[in-house]
């Protein structure tokens, strides 16, 4: 009996130790699988994986789900593995910072900080988590203010991605993922269509009357295109592409297909004629190009050796003698972060805007304003940022504005949107009011004209006419004003206006009516 026992327990032994030997090289199989989808960029099917990896009690699965959500830009499913994730022993403290800035982009800004102030006890030279933690402080402390803009969610968005948008015949270029009919792979990073250049002749004070690829040589099949910028004549494209020439990908030696900015002329209706330009190289990244008003400057992003974090921003000064684009140059440690700087744009003036995630900001990406003090080549001594409501504790990226930097375009993926990314118009809710004083049609100059806001029961203006008896000022629409005019000898006038949305510029005229003697003067 006890040789027929011992048998048997040897037996079971044998099969545990075959079941346990194939569920080792089960699970051997699916983390080779799983890590070739992860280097493929194909991060929703490495995803699935990952997932069967956890349920098998995989240590390691929890962390790399939350990498491929991170990727994908998904932080709110990025947000419960990596939570799971940081309670593990002996983890990267790496995790400790991707935690907290999911935590941050979630809006959980003191939870955040806490983990900032984790990632910061393990990694004491960094000094973005001082960063970070003092935006989270701000974050939690911060007092919405009220903003002179009105946004709006345009009609060109899609459910994928739409975003770098940039002025071009009366209307916008954009970059979009979206699905067309003709489109059968879709780019297994994101899950949406690969990137194109799109067109729409879009006016901000009409509807939509329609989008479109643009037409000639910019767009590809199975690669991304885009984003991209015009010179001022309107008449050649900058645009950003994967390493690809006649149809055929160029990989690093790491195995990826890197970011290239390339040109196209002006052909007809479409582009084509495309060069490659000087800067680029096959083993990093250059890309989202901006070029200034006589195309002298472009401001790039790439992740090339020598910056100061993942992407910063360079410019490259163009060569007229020599008919080519110079060396690229960092932008330098104002405008580069030990994070991630894109989505230049380089305005008439000589602002440069750009979107960050390493300087003291929402969350998430930012878009900031550095203001030069110096010609070509630029310099900047700070930068500011745009506050709300351009930005929030998602990401908020690629900024253009027009001459007067009134109206413009962004794009962010905030809570509300119709997609990923969303194209939003901005245009200053205020709307200007030019009075004009005048006395038997003579200009009456320094002239008193106070606005009273009658909700707010505050004076919200008040000076002297110019030369020309002309006065401006800038209102709230769906407000209530009083206007009071006044001057030694004339009788005063009081005129109340209620403004709207649609109305802008205001125009009034006063004649003004001297005194008679004896006439009651007006109480104010």
């Amino acid at each position: 009996m006890k040789g027929i026992a011992l048998t048997l327990c040897f037996s079971l032994f044998v099969v545990l130790l075959f079941g346990q030997s194939k569920e080792r090289e089960y699970k051997q199989k699916l983390t080779e699988r799983a890590s070739e989808y992860y280097k493929d960029y194909n991060f929703v099917k490495a995803i699935e994986v990952y997932k069967e990896l956890d349920k098998l009690g995989s240590t390691t699965a929890p962390r790399k789900i939350g990498d491929c959500y991170r990727q994908m830009n998904d932080l709110v499913n990025a947000e419960v593995y990596y939570e799971r994730a940081v309670q593990q022993d002996n983890i990267n403290a790496d995790y400790y910072f991707y935690y907290a800035q999911a935590l941050m982009s979630n809006k959980k800004y003191a939870e955040a900080k806490r983990w900032f102030e984790t990632f910061k006890a393990n990694e004491k030279n960094s000094t973005k988590a001082d960063v970070m933690i003092i935006a989270c402080e701000e974050a939690i402390n911060r007092v919405e203010k009220h903003s002179p803009f009105q946004l709006i969610n345009l009609d060109i968005n899609s459910t994928a991605q739409d975003f770098a948008p940039y002025f071009y015949d009366k209307g916008i270029l954009f970059t979009s993922s979206r699905i067309e009919s003709f489109i059968r792979k879709k780019d297994a990073w994101t899950n949406t269509g690969y990137l194109d250049v799109y067109y729409s002749p879009l006016n901000w004070r009409d509807t939509i009357p329609g989008v479109s690829r643009i037409k000639g040589s910019v767009n590809t099949f199975n690669f991304h295109d885009g984003p991209a910028c015009v010179n001022k004549e309107e008449d050649k494209i900058y645009f950003t592409r994967n390493n690809v020439v006649s149809g055929s990908a160029t990989k690093s030696r790491s195995g990826d297909i890197k970011l290239k900015i390339f040109s196209a002329e002006k052909s007809g209706e479409g582009f084509k004629d495309i060069h490659e330009l000087e800067f680029n190289g096959d083993e990093y990244s250059s890309a989202h190009p901006s070029v200034n008003f006589n195309e002298q400057i472009m401001y790039f992003t790439s992740d090339r050796a020598g910056g100061y974090g993942g992407t910063d921003i360079y410019y490259s000064t163009y060569n007229t003698n020599k008919s080519r684009w110079n060396r690229a140059v960092n932008a330098g440690p104002v405008i580069n972060t030990e994070g991630n700087e894109r989505f230049p744009f380089i305005h008439d003036s000589g602002s440069l805007y750009f979107a960050s995630d390493g300087h003291l900001g929402f969350g998430g990406l930012d878009i900031f304003e550095a203001v030069p003090h110096d010609s070509l080549p630029f310099t900047f001594t700070e930068i500011q940022n745009l506050g709300t409501p351009f930005n929030t504790s998602r990401d908020d990226f690629s900024y253009i504005v027009d001459q007067n930097k009134i109206t413009g375009y962004f794009a962010s993926n905030r809570d509300g949107g119709k997609g990923n990314d969303d194209i939003y118009m901005f245009t200053s809710a205020t709307i200007t009011i030019d009075v004009n004083v005048a006395t038997n049609d003579t200009a009456n100059a320094y002239t008193w004209i106070t606005i009273y806001d009658i909700d707010k029961k505050i004076t919200l203006d008040r000076n002297y006419t110019d030369l020309n008896g002309n006065f401006y000022s800038r209102l709230e629409p769906n407000s209530d004003y009083m206007i009071v005019i006044k001057k030694n000898g004339y009788l005063t006038i009081k005129h109340p206006l209620k403004t709207s949305l649609s109305e802008s510029p205001i125009v009034l005229s006063f004649d003004m009516v001297k005194e008679q003697e004896g006439q009651p003067l007006e109480n104010e």
